[in-house]
């Protein structure tokens, strides 16, 4: 699906603009005005607004307009929709709540507005959105109050409040966004539309991807499951709970799936799983921020030896091989860091480095951060620096940050990350869908690889590894069988298990 006309509009139609400051259509406007973009205010009751010609109707605008942004209560959303139909508007954003979040009133217009897109085949992205942006062309057609800095993440959210919170985490961060969409009810654009489009999108480098719910499972596993071999997407998933299901039916009226088809689906999409909004934002940065990691050799420097350990033993548990260790010690200066980084240089390792910075009394945190920028700024491996400390840190942070360095707060959580980093680039070379790692893989299925039955603790580990439900089972010895009976009750299932025997007619029962 051809997205320009709504990414890169050579027009726009505001539908609802306002002179009002405190309207919605005032604040889009004044966004709108300052990307030097055709503007065509839509107003039946004012002839200007912001020194800008304002029109009554879509349909009294001179000339093609290629994108119609919607900003009219949700009752007469459709009469304006479909006038700019009949403009054969290429794209329109309706950013009205009302519809079928709402009740059954609110499912009729929708079911209308949809009714409507078929007929005149425009582009239609909500309603109930945040709006959508193209940063890099000053386009930012939302209600943020932080407009998206412009960078190399794309966002795609169902969640208009996350778009807003994330803006904001970019901009402290030095990071920032490609394109993003706010779904809302996807009454038109899912986001297959829009991972399709950021596919092939030259800007974007990394995808964020919030969902509560799949538009058309079948379609996002075909689309993801070749975006994930070119660009690496980062998925979180609301509504796991009962509780969670039922605030997403009343948020974009979805009905969010099992947790365990979400983790499957995801899994077999090759998308990198976020349990939490903290994890998606430090691997977004990762991604963001880092080249490709294709071999799992790890080096450590770091002034403090309990956070060296705890990263060692952290790398053991994540598959990260640590090929050098290097503590400057407590005492050490940043001309102490600066050499042992000219060393490791000079010996031309093909690792990720994760540099250990804590504020102890001859530490110079900001000397030792402009060492680090200087050595490993164009270098073109991952590093990653672990700033352990509070105020203390903040100048120092904010050097790394500038020049673009990932910072992760803690050892453990930087060499997580970084196993992910090498997971992904390694996996999708291997073609084999993120999460399941390779290793463990190997050594769950290697039984699979000799001849005989397999046991029922060997399918319950590659089941495990797959995020396959199983029924609850309890393997129990026959003299004990009666007991288990008493204390379960019906109705079961009795399946015999023997190594010896692939089926029970084999020992005739």
């Amino acid at each position: 699906m051809d997205l320009t006309s709504l990414f890169s509009p050579s027009s726009i139609a505001l539908i609802g603009a306002s002179a009002n400051p405190a309207k919605l259509g005032f604040q889009i406007l004044v966004k709108l005005l300052s990307s030097r973009l055709p503007i065509f205010p839509i107003n039946p009751h004012e002839s200007k607004i912001l020194d800008t010609l304002t029109y009554p109707s879509i349909l009294d605008v001179p000339g093609p307009v290629d994108l119609a942004i919607v900003a009219v209560p949700a009752p007469i959303v459709n009469l304006v929709v479909q006038q700019a139909g009949e403009k054969k508007v290429k794209s329109i954003v309706v950013i009205a709540a009302g519809f079928s979040e709402a009740g059954p009133e609110g499912k009729k217009l929708e079911t209308d507005l949809k009714k409507l897109c078929q007929k005149y085949q425009f582009n239609l992205l909500g309603p109930n959105v945040l709006g959508f942006a193209n940063p890099a062309k000053k386009l930012d057609i939302t209600f943020a109050k932080t407009a998206p800095p412009s960078g190399n993440i794309g966002l795609i959210s169902q969640s208009g409040a996350i778009g807003s919170y994330l803006f904001d985490w970019a901009s402290s961060e030095n990071l920032g966004f490609s394109k993003f969409a706010s779904l809302g009810n996807r009454a038109g654009l899912t986001e297959t539309d829009f991972l399709t489009f950021l596919a092939a999108d030259p800007d974007t480098k990394v995808i964020g991807l919030y969902l509560e719910s799949f538009a058309d499972g079948e379609k996002f596993l075909s689309v993801t499951s070749r975006l994930t071999r070119k660009k690496p997407v980062v998925a979180i998933f609301g509504g796991q709970t009962q509780t969670g299901k039922q605030a997403v039916l009343g948020h974009t009226a979805a009905l969010s799936p099992e947790t365990t088809v979400v983790k499957t689906a995801l899994a077999q999409a090759g998308c990198i799983q976020a349990p939490d909004l903290e994890t998606f934002t430090d691997l977004l940065e990762i991604f963001s921020l880092e080249p490709p990691l294709t071999d799992n050799d790890l080096v450590i420097v770091t002034n403090a030896g309990g956070p060296g350990i705890l990263a060692v033993d952290k790398a053991d548990e994540v598959d990260l091989k640590v090929e050098r260790l290097t503590d400057v010690l407590g005492d050490a200066l940043a001309e102490q860091f600066n050499t042992a980084f000219q060393q490791m240089i000079k010996d031309k390792l093909k690792d990720a480095f994760l540099i250990i910075l804590t504020p102890q009394t001859m530490t110079q945190l900001e000397l030792t951060c402009q060492a680090v920028v200087k050595q490993f700024k164009h270098l073109k491996k991952p590093v990653v620096v672990s700033l352990l400390g509070g105020e203390i840190t903040a100048k120092a942070k904010e050097i790394l940050r500038k020049n673009r360095i990932a910072t992760i707060d803690f050892p453990q959580k930087a060499v997580a990350y970084l196993s992910i980093l090498f997971q992904y680039w390694h996996n999708r070379t291997q073609q084999t869908a993120y999460p399941v790692r390779q290793n463990s893989f190997i050594k769950a299925s290697r039984p699979r690889l000799e001849p005989g039955q397999q046991t029922w603790q060997q399918i319950k580990k590659l089941a495990k590894i797959y995020h396959l439900p199983l029924v609850t089972t309890e393997i129990v010895k026959e003299k004990f069988l009666l007991q288990l009976i008493k204390q379960v009750g019906f109705p079961l299932v009795l399946k015999a298990d023997p190594a010896e025997a692939l089926h029970r007619t084999e020992k005739k029962a």
